[in-house]
């Protein structure tokens, strides 16, 4: 009991060491010494009473025969014993416990422990200390028993509640990790396959190696603020670098913890790269004309809004419709003229910067938005157009050449935009009546 209150106390010179069985055996020895070389039993029956008689441990003095010389109330108890037992041969009431008689009159300490079938059953850590006359000859032994029950019960949650546990961090399907000192001092198995390195490549490695370039100030700062304590967002996500130079999107939480006695910090990453491209491939439907992956008409009508109050003056919209679509689609099917729409947009796409806003906005229908360009620019944009259109017509020989009705319209200033638009439109509507117009002279 004095050991287990300097180890709950926190006095114990040796942290972490478990000091029961050695002043198990200390107690023991002394107790021996006490009982036979001081004649503790014959000078000093008081101490006798109280010391022995109220151990808490079972304690049995035997003589060379094997025969009880002295017993105390807790090992009557244990054996199931009357009073009278004394001069009793121990091996008649210890018959049923081999493990107790193969360790008697050695003439060394002996330890072990055994279980005792009562209901409920016992654990018992067992002591046997010879002991020897003033001629060295052995003259008997001291048996000391000391119920550990309840400790064996606290050890076996423990390992429950540490394989339970061990199962669930194995087990996770969040990577979780501990990082002191900026370093990952402890990681559980799916951080492996998360990152691609085995786990001994991880351990003791700054966690700084595995973050994306662009993400590192933020995760950085996140890591001060965790470790000073102050109050940060829960979560925020951030790109990890595997060990094939591919990046995983991932979502993280922690929290500040004690490692060893040192401040550090405990993580959980999800993997949320497919959630991710889920995410692109939604933003991007809800951008862009999903058949030629130009703009769409909605992303068209932001430009539009964002575009009138911005300083980017002058502005020129272009429309253009593409000429014989229908016919396309009453003569060869609409499969045919989804192809012809296709080959339109990459075709039209070479004529544009980077930058323009190129948007299929109807069936037949493109829109082009030139910030910074004049009516000459925008000019010159369409004579564009209609050279790349000309020479893949010439290059692919296509049964059904691509052609567009092209309009423009600039504004200098602020005027609304959607003005310029419809009067963009106007001049496409002029210039494809000038394309039938020239088709049925021809024909």
């Amino acid at each position: 009991a004095f050991s287990n209150l300097i180890s709950f106390a926190g006095f114990s010179p040796f942290p972490g060491l478990d000091l029961t069985p050695f002043v198990f055996t200390l107690s023991g020895i002394l107790i021996m010494i006490g009982l036979f070389r001081f004649h503790l039993l014959e000078i000093v029956p008081i101490a006798h009473s109280q010391l022995v008689e109220n151990l808490l441990d079972g304690v049995v003095v035997l003589d060379v025969e094997n025969r009880i010389v002295d017993i105390n109330p807790a090992a009557q108890k244990m054996f199931h014993l009357s009073d009278n037992v004394i001069g009793t041969s121990f091996h008649h009431i210890a018959a049923d416990f081999p493990d107790i008689l193969q360790r008697e009159n050695q003439d060394s300490i002996e330890k072990f422990e055994f279980q005792m079938l009562s209901n409920p059953p016992r654990e018992f850590e067992v002591q046997i200390l010879p002991f020897n006359d003033y001629q060295g000859q052995l003259s008997g032994s001291l048996l000391t028993l000391h119920d550990i029950t309840e400790h064996k019960l606290v050890q076996q949650k423990i390992r429950n509640s540490e394989k339970k546990y061990r199962l669930l961090f194995d087990n996770a399907v969040e990577s979780i990790l501990v990082i002191q000192d900026r370093k990952i001092v402890f990681c559980n198995p799916i951080t492996s396959e998360l990152t691609g390195y085995p786990i001994e490549e991880i351990i003791n490695t700054s966690f700084v190696k595995f973050i994306y370039p662009e993400d590192l100030e933020i995760v950085l700062n996140h890591y001060r603020k965790r470790v000073r304590g102050d109050e940060i967002k829960d979560r925020y996500q951030f790109r990890l670098v595997r060990k094939d130079f591919s990046f995983r999107w991932v979502e993280t939480s922690g929290i500040l913890i004690e490692w060893d006695d040192e401040p550090a910090t405990l993580h959980f990453l999800m993997d949320i790269t497919d959630r991710k491209k889920a995410e692109v491939a939604l933003e991007f439907r809800s951008t862009h004309d999903i058949l030629t992956g130009l703009y769409n008409r909605q992303f068209f009508e932001n430009e539009i809004n964002r575009l009138q109050k911005s300083r980017r003056f002058p502005i020129s919209i272009l429309v253009m419709d593409m000429n014989g679509l229908k016919e396309i689609n009453d003569s060869l099917g609409h499969a045919a003229g989804d192809e012809q729409l296709q080959v339109a947009a990459e075709v039209i796409r070479k004529a544009f910067r980077p930058d323009d806003v190129i948007a299929r906005i109807g069936g037949d229908e493109f829109v082009v938005i030139l910030p910074e360009t004049n009516p000459h620019s925008a000019q010159k944009a369409v004579s564009r157009v209609l050279k790349v259109l000309k020479e893949f017509n010439q290059q692919t020989d296509r049964k059904n050449p691509v052609s567009f009705a092209i309009g423009f319209a600039t504004t200098e200033s602020t005027p609304n935009l959607r003005d310029v638009f419809r009067l963009a439109d106007q001049q496409m509507y002029v210039d494809k009546e000038n394309y039938y117009a020239k088709t049925t002279r021809s024909s």
